[in-house]
């Protein structure tokens, strides 16, 4: 947000600036990287991208990472 003409750009001004981690927007996890998308996009969706992740975590027989964050800031109304 602090580089030369960020500043006139409408996210920056409005707030609305998010980081996705490209590891759930690629590959096999696209589904849950879209699901964080939409939910970015429409905040009133009744959406939970984290329970979507977690599930197909343990689908694959994973655990959620602890500690790690795969959108920032965190998106309202998720666990």
């Amino acid at each position: 947000m602090a580089r030369a003409g960020a500043g006139g750009l409408p996210a920056v001004k409005s707030g609305k600036i998010f980081v996705i981690d490209w590891s759930v927007m690629n590959g096999l996890n696209q589904e849950v990287g879209a699901t964080y998308l939409a939910k970015l996009l429409h905040p009133e969706a009744d959406l939970d991208p984290v329970s979507v992740h977690t599930e197909y975590l343990k689908r694959l027989g994973l655990d959620m990472p602890e500690g790690r964050t795969f959108v920032y800031p965190e998106l309202s109304g998720s666990k």
